[in-house]
């Protein structure tokens, strides 16, 4: 279970990379190809969201916590978010959606989910 939590953390921390040089791209056709490597449909209207958990003196119980909140995420968002992961206390996510679609839904769908957690146990802020 350490192991395949080790390469999560891994693939976390990549994906973070990646997307940290998606975000800082100045040359269209690097963008395109950072957006390819994301699965990101820059065809679709991209909305980002940003969710920081709480710190907590116990380490591997925040990394509990983070695991838990993307992989819950991640079954709820599965055909909207291509980008979901969790580096030090914040989860990222990116949602690809077409023109048409509000985004109010998404954020409410999303702040419901992040309230059930919460309920459950004060973690996020």
């Amino acid at each position: 279970m350490l192991k395949k939590q080790t390469l999560v953390d891994l693939f976390y921390k990549r994906t973070h990379e990646l997307f940290s040089e998606y975000l800082s791209c100045y040359d269209t056709t690097l963008l395109y190809q950072k957006a390819a490597e994301l699965n990101i449909d820059t065809k679709k209207h991209i909305l980002v969201a940003l969710i920081t958990i709480r710190s907590q003196a116990d380490l591997q119980l925040l990394n509990l916590h983070l695991h838990r909140l993307v992989s819950d995420i991640k079954s709820v968002f599965s055909s909207k978010a291509p980008v979901v992961y969790g580096f030090d206390t914040k989860v990222t996510i990116v949602f690809t959606l077409d023109p048409y679609e509000k985004h109010h839904a998404i954020i409410k769908q999303l702040e419901d989910l992040l309230s059930n957690r919460a309920n459950a146990r004060s973690v996020f802020r």
